[in-house]
């Protein structure tokens, strides 16, 4: 632990190891009395030491002292070694006494940030700010004033503070793990569907300025069969691999998403004709046609692809990725493993065969099916089987 430092006559020394730690009625011994320019030694260093490792500054009430520990001042973009020099820790001592002379008022300037004044009127309030420190780097931290009235249960020991500032470590991190996962596959790692969503509704932005683009969606054929057979981790595996060889495929400036289970769109964002855009869905099949070892076994599966292109597709970036589901679907059932480009005809089957299906399942339960078997007759002996 670095030296403490000197204050209102306290010589500067260390915390002793071993020492148990800070309670609350050792707290107490660090209250200041209105005028009183002095902490008491054995109170400041039992706060140093339960508070030094922490980006925190105290204020006491009125113009008591206020206390700047190194790690609030590197928040600020001060550099690590002249924060723990015992100059500059002196020099954060006298700056907390002018600050504390607000009384229940904290300003606080930020380096590369902005100013912010919080009055005392409040009982707590809560707000966060985000600071540029020297080196380039982007320091984030909560700000939180507490006013406590004497006959708390914290008592005496809650006046000794005015504000606090904590750093939250790792909180950019954790924001950044969040939106990554808000908008990422867990699986693959690729985008989602929420994801794409937006690419989709950037396209269609881009499309008005001008530029083309095309999407391309995606059937895994046969997966079922390979996660009956051969389990669902090895079905994961297969996702996995075959996406990496999506990515391969396809420009940095075109995004791969995983929309669910077996399902896969590409946005092609530039593709300058249909043409450039079949090719592109043609080197995929032969990609993914290929086969693959998962453990001990060889895996042969393939892709149905439908393409969409806003130079055909008048619709939205939405409906152009509809328009090729509809195509992938009528690749599916001419075969598998092939590309079909989107028709108008492919909206229609689409319509006609939804329309079939609530049909037959209203028909279904108001026992409206009439049922007419063809015999199968014995042409030998020409009996009924």
């Amino acid at each position: 632990m670095p030296a403490l430092p000197q204050a209102g006559g306290i010589p500067r020394g260390s915390v002793k190891r071993g020492r148990r730690p800070a309670d609350l009625s050792d707290m107490t011994a660090i209250t200041h009395r209105w005028g009183n320019r002095s902490l008491h030694r054995r109170g400041f260093r039992l706060t140093s030491r339960v508070f030094w490792d922490m980006a925190i500054y105290m204020v006491g009430l009125g113009l008591a002292v206020g206390l700047v520990f190194p790690p609030f001042a590197v928040l600020l973009g001060v550099p690590e070694p002249i924060a723990a020099r015992p100059v500059f820790r002196t020099a954060c001592l006298v700056a907390g006494f002018l600050v504390g002379a607000m009384n229940y008022a904290l300003c606080r300037g930020v380096v590369g940030g902005r100013m912010e004044v919080l009055g005392g009127h409040l009982r707590s309030a809560t707000s966060s700010i985000t600071s540029a420190t020297r080196t380039g780097d982007w320091s984030e931290a909560v700000f939180e004033r507490i006013a406590v009235d004497s006959d708390d249960q914290i008592g005496e020991a809650g006046r000794a503070f005015n504000s606090l500032l904590g750093a939250v470590e790792g909180r950019k991190e954790l924001e950044e793990r969040l939106r990554f996962q808000a908008f990422h596959d867990q699986l693959t790692g690729l985008p989602n569907r929420a994801y794409m969503m937006d690419r989709l509704a950037e396209a269609e932005q881009s499309r008005r300025d001008g530029t083309p683009s095309a999407v391309l969606f995606l059937d895994v054929d046969n997966l079922k069969a390979v996660n009956d057979n051969l389990g669902h981790e090895s079905g994961d595996t297969l996702i996995r691999m075959l996406s990496d060889r999506m990515v391969a495929n396809v420009r940095d400036t075109d995004t791969v998403a995983r929309l669910g289970g077996d399902e896969f769109a590409i946005l092609l964002v530039g593709s300058g004709s249909e043409h450039q855009a079949e090719r592109v869905a043609h080197r995929l099949i032969t990609s993914l046609r290929a086969p693959t070892m998962i453990g001990e076994h060889l895996v042969r599966t393939g892709f149905s692809i439908g393409l969409a292109t806003s130079a055909t597709c008048a619709a939205s970036g939405i409906g152009m990725l509809r328009a090729a589901d509809m195509a992938m679907y009528a690749a599916k059932t001419g075969g598998k493993g092939r590309l079909e480009v989107f028709q108008p005809s492919h909206h229609t089957a689409h319509v006609e065969r939804d329309a079939l299906r609530a049909e037959l399942s209203g028909a279904l339960d108001g026992e409206q099916l009439e049922l007419h078997y063809q015999p199968i007759v014995d042409v030998s002996t020409q009996h009924t089987v």
